[in-house]
């Protein structure tokens, strides 16, 4: 969550201190954008928002307008609006004078990247998390790792051939008595 706040922050996006935990999460197009690292345990995403924190992050009040809007570097789309994008839509459809909070959801172990996907969250009367319009946007590749082994002959009946065993001379020190 820090490095993507860094990141952001970096092109000049503001962001929102989320209270009480006193948490920064960066703002961009009007959206609260919390990177998040799903943990294991089921109904891990309905119970995401189980802080104080987090409940905070779906009050959010949007930021006054900027004098000049921040864009990153090359970007294709210079206005939200102007995307035909799904999320987009969606984020409109739940924008109430509040900040929609996009959840995006990292998927990973200690050792590995798995999958990045992201969503408007939206809380239900009774304080669960659902999510609309999430589409994946980073899947790790699947990759055909076969193990070489040594040639072996398989049997199906008969009896499998013998191995050739040589007796080898092994030098013994002898003693001299």
């Amino acid at each position: 969550m820090d490095d993507a706040r860094e990141a952001v922050t970096k092109y000049g996006f503001p962001t929102c201190k989320l209270m009480p935990g006193g948490i920064s999460v960066p703002i961009v197009n009007n959206c609260l954008i919390y990177v998040w690292r799903i943990p294991s345990a089921p109904n891990a995403v309905r119970n995401f928002a189980s802080s104080p924190t987090r409940q905070g992050g779906f009050e959010a009040q949007l930021p006054q307008g900027m004098l000049f809007e921040p864009t990153f570097p090359d970007s294709a789309i210079d206005d939200p609006a102007d995307e035909p994008h799904e999320l987009v839509r969606v984020v409109k459809e739940v924008s109430d004078g509040v900040m929609p909070v996009v959840l995006v959801m990292v998927d990973s172990s200690p050792r590995l990247l798995q999958s990045i996907s992201w969503a408007v969250a939206t809380l239900d009367e009774e304080g669960k998390v659902d999510l609309k319009g999430e589409e994946t946007i980073w899947e790790a590749e699947l990759v055909d790792v076969q193990v070489e082994t040594a040639e072996v002959e398989s049997f199906d009946s008969g009896v499998p051939a013998v191995p050739v065993v040589e007796v080898q001379e092994q030098g013994r020190p002898h003693s001299d008595a």
